[in-house]
Order: C-alpha cells, then sequence, then structure tokens
C-alpha cells in the first residue's frame, strides 16, 4: 500500500488508540508504528504476510491491550513481545510457530491466547505462570499429549481441538489427578474420572471439538454432567 494511505491510519490510530490494517498484502511489521508506542491500545495486522516482529519496537507499546496477527507467516516471537505488560489478548492464528518464548509467562495481565493452525509440538508450560488466563485455543496444532503441569494452568477454557497425536495414560493420570474435566462427543471427564473410550484414541478421531475446562468454572452455556 502507499505511503501516504499509511500514514492516514497512523494519524487516525494517534487519535483512536487502535491500528487496523487487515488484507493489505503487508511483509513486515509496519516502522512506523514506534511513533505511537506510548498510546496505542490495540494493534490489528490479521491477513496479511508478515514473517516477523521487530524486537527493538514490539516491547515498547507500554499501553497495548490487543495484538492480533492472525493469519500471517510469523515462525518465532521476540522474546521483547513479553514485555507487554498490559497486553490481555494475544491472537495469533494460523501463522507457523513451534514455540513460544522462554519468558512468555511475564505477560501476567494475559486473559485470552489464541494459537490455533500453528505448528506447536506441546503445551507450553510458560503457561501455567499466567494467572489471570481465562481462555486458550491451542487447537489445530501438533500436540502430542497433555503433561502433568496442566494442573496450574489457571484458564477456564482450554481447546485442544483437531490436534495429531494421542493422550497417553500419564496426561489421563496427570489431568484426572488435578481436577480438570474433558468433555467430547467421544467421552466425558468427570471430576477426574476418564471415561475409557478416550483412553489412547487420536485426538483427530473425535468427531466433535475436545474442551478441557475447570470444574470449578465451566464456560458459560456448558454444563457438567
Amino acid at each position: 500500500m502507499g505511503n501516504s494511505a499509511l500514514r492516514a491510519h497512523v494519524e487516525t490510530a494517534q487519535k483512536t488508540g487502535v491500528f487496523q490494517l487487515k488484507d493489505r498484502g503487508l511483509t513486515e511489521f509496519p516502522s512506523e508504528l514506534q511513533k505511537l508506542t506510548s498510546n496505542l491500545r490495540t494493534i490489528d495486522l490479521s491477513n496479511n504476510k508478515i514473517d516477523s516482529l521487530p524486537p527493538l519496537i514490539i516491547g515498547k507499546f507500554t499501553l497495548l491491550k490487543s495484538l492480533s496477527l492472525n493469519n500471517n507467516k510469523l515462525t518465532v516471537l521476540p522474546d521483547e513481545l513479553c514485555n507487554l505488560k498490559k497486553l490481555e489478548t494475544l491472537s495469533l492464528n494460523n501463522n507457523h510457530l513451534r514455540e513460544l518464548p522462554s519468558p512468555f509467562g511475564q505477560l501476567s495481565a494475559l486473559k485470552t491466547l489464541s494459537l490455533s493452525g500453528n505448528q506447536l509440538g506441546a503445551l507450553p508450560p510458560q503457561l501455567c505462570s499466567l494467572r489471570h488466563l481465562d481462555v486458550v485455543d491451542l487447537s489445530k496444532n501438533q500436540i502430542r499429549s497433555i503433561p502433568d503441569t496442566v494442573g496450574e494452568l489457571q484458564a477456564i477454557e482450554l481447546n485442544l481441538n483437531q490436534n495429531q497425536e494421542k493422550f497417553k495414560n500419564h496426561a489421563q493420570e496427570g489431568v484426572s489427578r488435578n481436577g480438570w474435566v474433558v468433555q467430547s462427543h467421544a467421552a466425558v471427564w468427570k471430576h477426574g474420572t476418564l471415561a475409557s473410550t478416550i483412553e489412547q484414541r487420536d485426538i483427530s478421531d473425535l468427531r466433535q471439538d475436545i474442551l478441557l475446562f475447570s470444574p470449578q468454572s465451566p464456560p458459560a452455556g456448558r454444563e457438567l454432567p
């Protein structure tokens, strides 16, 4: 897109605190946004071709609450992203991420994390440090098992639909021991009791979503059996 059009978006964002530039074929994070690090609350650059985030800029958005880069080409996230202490919503669906930065647990205000359609091979342990996390979407990744540490996760809802491998026995023991519930078409995890039909089943075989959520706080509209 032309410089004048981008400049107009920047000027608008300076007044509103919201920068949205979707479906524009952008190949890089707009450097012009470094002028707005002190007043942007929302950035949405979804549906572009961005393959990286600039470390020297991304961590300086001190007021940022929502960051969306769905449907881009991100392969890694810089550690500096974790400096966004007021970030509440991070949406990175349909990228090429294999892991999260080591200091990801420093995003202390994060409430909603969407990483559907990436290449994660495991449930990131950093998530267990996020005490305000409500919803985590890890669907359509390559997660092979649910580790025992899932019991430390504070989220109300964890979506693991359409992952590629199996729930192993150690995952069954860890999750049931820590009081999580699994509901799906094939089986129901009831307050630590796992229906046998899900044991050693391939996640992708299940006909409906697999959602894990704490029995103390089920998602709205979802009654526990």
